[in-house]
């Protein structure tokens, strides 16, 4: 069950060909998480806060990598973007399985690696809040879905 990951930028395509994902970012890897430093104190537990990291992500070079570079160059804020994972699905299609929903996202880096393959492209961005939306999947069809999300600005669950 292999997974193919595509991130969708409003007024930045990327060149995926793959159907219902055309010209957007095809994502080969991401990382990204959240800790908190609570603790466990005598007859009680306290709340020491979230600290959420920011979203880094790989892809090859293409037509969205020009717009990438200039976002993060000039701090220009990008409003949303959408992460979708996908995954076979039983009638031999693909079914979207669990969504990331950013909002308020600024590029904080972006570097570029070449060899003898087409060169990629490491990026990372902080984003103000994030919804996680994963979907339960029966016979080929959602049934239920599992969300969770946080808004990093007002440090508030959403």
């Amino acid at each position: 069950m292999s997974a193919i990951w595509h991130l969708k930028i409003p007024n930045i395509d990327g060149e995926s060909e793959i159907q219902g994902y055309q010209n957007q970012i095809q994502v080969l890897s991401f990382s990204w998480g959240a800790s908190n430093t609570a603790g466990v104190y005598g007859s009680g537990s306290s709340h020491g806060g979230s600290q959420i990291q920011e979203f880094q992500f790989s892809k090859k070079v293409d037509s969205g990598s020009p717009k990438l570079f200039a976002h993060c160059a000039s701090g220009k804020h990008i409003k949303e973007a959408t992460l979708t994972g996908t995954r076979s699905g039983t009638t031999g299609g693909r079914e979207e399985y669990i969504k990331y929903l950013f909002t308020d996202l600024i590029i904080s880096s972006i570097n570029w690696a070449a060899g003898s393959d087409q060169p990629s492209e490491s990026i990372s961005f902080n984003f103000g809040s994030i919804n996680v939306q994963y979907f339960q999947i029966e016979g080929g069809k959602k049934t239920d879905q599992v969300l969770g999300g946080w808004d990093i600005q007002q440090n508030v669950a959403q």
